[in-house]
């Protein structure tokens, strides 16, 4: 995560990440990026709840809302 974003010239403060699985969210967390914990479909919806994300998301439709 932190390649990609110095390749892209931004900064983990300035960037958010949206995952469904417990690793996403502990990836993001690791790189200092928010972290959007998304529980539709998923199945970890038990982990997920307990893996320390800053957001959290039940419907895509709600990404917009979030990153507005």
């Amino acid at each position: 995560m932190l390649k990609a974003l110095d390749l892209m010239g931004v900064s983990a403060k300035d960037a958010i990440s949206f995952g469904d699985r417990v690793i996403d969210i502990e990836a993001s967390n690791a790189a200092g990026i928010e972290s959007v914990a998304c529980f539709w479909g998923t199945k970890e919806k038990g982990e997920l709840l307990h893996s320390g994300y800053s957001h959290a998301i039940v419907k895509p439709n709600e990404i917009l809302t979030l990153i507005r």
